[in-house]
């Protein structure tokens, strides 16, 4: 992940994280980010 990554960045960032390691799950602040986005479509 980039130093200082916006939201976005975080958001890609961790799922592509989660589809090759399940180490640690996507912090929930990224999920109600993710959702507001879904809502919005």
């Amino acid at each position: 992940m980039p130093k200082n990554a916006t939201t976005e960045e975080r958001i890609k960032w961790h799922i592509e994280h989660a589809k090759k390691c399940s180490c640690m799950p996507m912090p929930s602040k990224l999920l109600a980010e993710i959702k507001k986005i879904r809502k919005h479509q």
